[in-house]
Parts: C-alpha cells; sequence; structure tokens
C-alpha cells in the first residue's frame, strides 16, 4: 500500500520558492526586513533632522562665527533742583523736585533711538563697522539693510539696564573687536551727557524766556497804572482826593463849631435884648454867614467844580487807582527778582551724569555663546526630528 505524500512536502519538492513564498516563514521574513527598513529609515532622518545640522552648527560656532566683545560703563543721573532755595511769590517759574529716576529712562530710551544709532554712524562709522566684510555673514550687517532693520540690529548689539533700587544705569555694546566695543560705549556716554546739557540749556532758556515776558508784561501794568493816576489827575485837577477831603472835612468842623457857638451867644442875647438890637442882628448875620459857608463846603464835599461826580466818589475811584498801582509796582519788583534769578540758576548745571565704572577694553569674547548655542540647538532639532517624525508615522498608519 502506497502512502500518499502531504501536500506542502510536494509542494516543497516541485517548486521550493512557491512554497517559501506561501508558508508563514516567508511572512517573518517580510516582516523582519520591514522592521529593519524602518529601523534605517528613522536612522537616516535622526541624521538628516538631527546630527548633519547639529555638527554644521558646531563647526559654524566653533571655527567661523566671528567673537563679539562687550564692552560696560556704569553712570548715575543726578538731578539738582533749586526749586526750594527760591521763593518768587505768585511768579514761581520752578515746580517740585523730579525724580531722577526719571531722567534716566529719558536717557534710556535716548540711548536706544535711532538718533543715538545715527550720532554713532557719524562719528564712529557704526554701520560700517557692522556691515564689514572680515565679519561672517550670518552676524554681520547687510550692505543692502533698510534704515528699520539698522536699527534693529543696533537694538541686539548695544543693551541699556536700570536700578531703580540704587540708580545705576548699566550700558553695554557689543563690537567685532575689543577697542571698539570700547569706543562705543564712551561715545554713548559723552552724548548721553551732551544729551543731559541741552535740556538744560533748553529748560533755562524757557524760563528766562518766560520771566522774560512776566517782566515786560509787569513793567507794562505799572506803566498803565501810572497813566491812569495821572489822567485822573488831570480830568478832575485834583492831586490828592484824600488830603482835599480831609482838608474839607476839617474846615466843615471848624465852622460847625463856630456856629454853635454863636448860636448860644444869640440865645443868651435874646434873653434879655430885644431881637432888633444891632447885636442880634449882627450875630445872626454871623450865623448865617456861616451857614452860607457851609453850604458852600458841603456842596464842594458833594461834587467838584464842574459838578460831575461827588468828592467821596472820586476819592474812591482814586484809592483803587493808588491801590492797583501799588500791586502792579509789587508785581514789577517781583518779576525782576526772577529773573535775576533766575539768570543765576540758567548758569547751574541742574542735571548731570556720574560716572560709576568707565568703559573698560574687553579681553575675551562673549558672544557668541557657543554652549548655550549648541544646547539650544540640538535641543530644537530634537524637537524638530519629533514632529516629522511622528507626521510621518501618522500619514504610513492611514495609507495602510
Amino acid at each position: 500500500m502506497k502512502i500518499s505524500e502531504p501536500r506542502k512536502f510536494r509542494k516543497l519538492r516541485r517548486n521550493p520558492k512557491l512554497f517559501l513564498k506561501d508558508s508563514r516563514a516567508k511572512q517573518l521574513y517580510e516582516e523582519h526586513k520591514a522592521k529593519g527598513t524602518h529601523r534605517r529609515m528613522l536612522q537616516h532622518q535622526f541624521a538628516y533632522w538631527v546630527a548633519i545640522p547639529f555638527v554644521i552648527c558646531a563647526l559654524y560656532l566653533t571655527i567661523f562665527a566671528a567673537d563679539r566683545f562687550a564692552s560696560k560703563a556704569e553712570l548715575i543721573v543726578k538731578r539738582v533742583n533749586g526749586a526750594e532755595s527760591l521763593n518768587l511769590g505768585a511768579l514761581s517759574l520752578i515746580g517740585g523736585s523730579s525724580n531722577s529716576a526719571a531722567d534716566a529712562m529719558l536717557v534710556q530710551e535716548y540711548i536706544l533711538s535711532m538718533a543715538m544709532m545715527d550720532h554713532l554712524h557719524e562719528k564712529i562709522a557704526l554701520l560700517d563697522h557692522f556691515r564689514s566684510e572680515k565679519v561672517d555673514f550670518v552676524f554681520r550687517l547687510g550692505s543692502n539693510t533698510s534704515r528699520e532693520e539698522s536699527y534693529a540690529y543696533y537694538l541686539n548689539r548695544v543693551r541699556v539696564d536700570f536700578d531703580e533700587l540704587s540708580g545705576v544705569m548699566t550700558i553695554e555694546a557689543q563690537g567685532f573687536e575689543p577697542s571698539y566695543a570700547q569706543k562705543i560705549v564712551q561715545v554713548i556716554s559723552s552724548e548721553s551727557e551732551a544729551f543731559l546739557n541741552r535740556i538744560n540749556h533748553d529748560l533755562a532758556a524757557e524760563q528766562m524766556e518766560f520771566v522774560e515776558e512776566e517782566v515786560v508784561r509787569a513793567q507794562d501794568n505799572l506803566r498803565a497804572a501810572k497813566q491812569n493816576m495821572i489822567a485822573f489827575q488831570s480830568k478832575h485837577n485834583i492831586v490828592q482826593p484824600e488830603e482835599q477831603s480831609k482838608a474839607v472835612v476839617g474846615v466843615v468842623n471848624e465852622l460847625t463849631a463856630s456856629k454853635t457857638k454863636l448860636e448860644a451867644e444869640l440865645k443868651t442875647l435874646l434873653g434879655y435884648m430885644n431881637p432888633k438890637a444891632p447885636e442880634v442882628e449882627a450875630l445872626r448875620n454871623r450865623i448865617s454867614a456861616i451857614n452860607e459857608q457851609l453850604a458852600g463846603e458841603n456842596q464842594g464835599f458833594t461834587s467838584t467844580g464842574s459838578g460831575s461826580q461827588s468828592l467821596g466818589k472820586l476819592t474812591a475811584e482814586y484809592h483803587d487807582l493808588v491801590l492797583n498801582f501799588n500791586f502792579a509796582q509789587d508785581a514789577y519788583k517781583t518779576a525782576l527778582v526772577s529773573l535775576e534769578k533766575t539768570r543765576v540758576e540758567s548758569t547751574q548745571k541742574k542735571k548731570f551724569l556720574v560716572v560709576v565704572s568707565r568703559a573698560f577694553k574687553p579681553e575675551d569674547a562673549t558672544h557668541p555663546k557657543v554652549f548655550y548655542n549648541l544646547v539650544t540647538i540640538f535641543f530644537g532639532l530634537l524637537v524638530l526630528y519629533g514632529v516629522v517624525t511622528l507626521s510621518i508615522e501618522i500619514v504610513r498608519e492611514n495609507r495602510a
């Protein structure tokens, strides 16, 4: 009896390749081959996305990157305010004392402005130094950059820190040469001091202009008050209305007293003499004359010779004119004092820079920070590699 061979053995004997293709071993082989291919792909991706870029960056930073040197200076902005020692009355021109921190912030803003960049370029050709062909192309300033791009580059090379607690302002500038970095800080310090001097000059000029205007205005007011008094005296033919009023009142009082005395004598005479007696008639005539004189004096007190206004009203008006004249005179004196004090103060320096430490010439390069940059680049490339690998795996799974 012939024993039949199993189907798989017959298949193996007839066509070994087909047997391997259909067998489980083939499947395992394909899976192993696919895993090897995937592993090699990940290795290649790691090399492309991490290893090679990192090696290029390391070579560039350690060999080709230009060294940058940083120089520093520490300054303090001081403010001397003389307002506390002055007492200019209502025309005082100087307000309360300002905080030196505000002045330091103003200087800080000026240092980090385009105006300072232009001044540095004019004095020491700052932008030409940053565009030097000796510097590597990554860290140098482009030759055809715009004004805004140059300003952004300037802000990356110059830094100003202000400590509000101590009031110290630290200026740091980077250059591709040690001496040039020192020169940048020196020019910034000198220009900052010149900037404060210009502020002092402009402030003094504004104060002097305002005080001079006040003096002119006070002088005009005094001249106008004096002319009003002269015009009043000429119009009413009165030099001193108050003195004239006092004189009239004195005469009236004296006449009233005489009248009272004569009336008493007349009453006494009428007690024992005939009313038609010559002595009585003479006494009556004297009293009548006093009454006429009193009436004339009263009329003179209530109205002037022209009859326009009463003497009392003229006295009140003249008194107001005198008060205005005295006030204008006092204001003029105060303005003159203010002018003299402001002129003295304008020659004084109210704001100035105190140098805590001068700009030094650096010996060691502080930038670029090779280790810090390489660590940052390495972890950044790792993150990028992870994102790319994850994206590829997601796409492969979706296709499968």
